[in-house]
């Protein structure tokens, strides 16, 4: 029973150092990665520290070197055995860093986001308890520090039986537990260096997220851009109908799931990316997909703009409930909704229309209507 548990707790322990591992290395691959952008897009009662250390370059250069070689250091203690309690407080810091800045809180996290769906409890909170057990519980048994301990203890034994009385048999089998994790070592090192020539992480912490990089050395010229208000706007706008799975495609009920199947997450980070890449700096979106908008714009620093769709609820106790839930994602600029426009004109609500935009207006965002 006491053996399974150490090697229970080994495995936790191997598992949440391969990952800090692997992030360190990957990043340490890629010369173009900095932390630049996620300092700058913390929010939270933190965000303030965070944006300061994100708006000097000098300490932007000091945190991506101590980030690198702090998840390399850390991944590598846990991974083989050496100083685990050392690794495990460092690792604990880091993850709580990392959590502080992005606390998992409100509401837009009870909907869509890179991890899948959670609240309060994510991946780096969880990483986080692991390492509090391992400090606790290293499963020495299973590291280079119990091989280190085996060879300092025989030095001065018979090379065939311990003062305990402990077959040479008994232990090589030792032996074997301290190197248990040497090979996984040297094959992830190599992994992630192969897988590095391949895909670029985008992501400045965290789970690595791969967007696929384009080239675009064959575009000529710039985009026009157009004013709305005090926003420069790109005049070519991103729209959302397919990446929200509205095909529009009569009969052919299947092609809206199709749709939404294609376009994972990734996918859609990967169209805002091309697009920005191409000049387009405006995207039509629905409240809907904020979430997904705002992770992207946190990820990579975007500063994409919005032209949010909104509808007007004449016959509930709030109207204006969307529009409210748009000013709340940080949507750029508004409008009533087309189909939703023309039934308030048709049944003789166009008070509500004025009423709207000048609520909308109030809160100093442009405003238009959709007919």
């Amino acid at each position: 029973m006491k053996r399974n548990i150490s090697f229970f707790l080994f495995i936790l322990r191997f598992a949440v150092g391969w990952h800090f591992l692997y992030e360190g290395v990957i990043k340490l691959f890629n010369p173009e990665w900095s932390a630049e952008a996620y300092l700058r897009g913390s929010y939270g009662f933190l965000s303030g520290f965070f944006h300061w250390l994100g708006s000097n370059p000098g300490l932007v250069d000091i945190i991506n070197f101590m980030n690198i070689w702090g998840m390399i250091l850390i991944g590598t203690g846990l991974f083989l055995g050496l100083f685990i309690r050392v690794s495990s407080i460092a690792g604990l810091l880091l993850l709580l860093l990392y959590y502080f800045a992005y606390p998992p809180f409100g509401s837009a996290h009870l909907t869509i986001s890179t991890e899948g769906h959670y609240w309060i409890i994510n991946r780096n909170l969880i990483e986080a308890i692991v390492l509090i057990i391992v400090y606790f519980l290293p499963a020495r048994e299973f590291s280079l520090e119990k091989f280190i301990r085996f060879l300092r203890g025989t030095a001065k034994e018979d090379p065939y039986q311990s003062s305990s009385g402990e077959t040479v048999g008994a232990k090589r089998r030792e032996l074997l537990k301290g190197l248990v994790s040497l090979p996984f070592f040297g094959g992830m090192v190599i992994g992630s260096a192969a897988k590095s020539k391949i895909i670029e992480p985008d992501i400045l912490s965290g789970a690595t997220i791969a967007l696929k990089k384009f080239d675009l050395s064959d575009l000529k010229g710039e985009l026009p851009k157009g004013k709305i208000g005090n926003l420069e706007m790109s005049r070519l706008v991103l729209g959302c109908n397919l990446i929200g799975g509205w095909s529009h495609s009569r009969d052919l009920h299947y092609v809206s799931q199709l749709f939404r199947q294609y376009n994972n997450e990734n996918k859609i980070f990967e169209t805002f990316n091309i697009c920005e890449q191409a000049g387009i700096n405006t995207t039509n979106i629905v409240n809907f997909y904020f979430p997904v908008l705002n992770q992207y714009k946190k990820i990579t620093g975007s500063d994409m703009l919005s032209i949010c769709q909104v509808s007007i609820f004449e016959n509930e106790s709030d109207p204006f409930k969307d529009i409210k839930q748009a000013i709340d994602h940080g949507a750029t600029t508004l409008y009533i909704q087309g189909a939703n426009g023309d039934r308030l004109v048709r049944t003789g609500r166009m008070d509500m229309l004025t009423e709207s935009i000048e609520f909308i207006r109030n809160q100093g965002i442009s405003a238009g209507v959709g007919a």
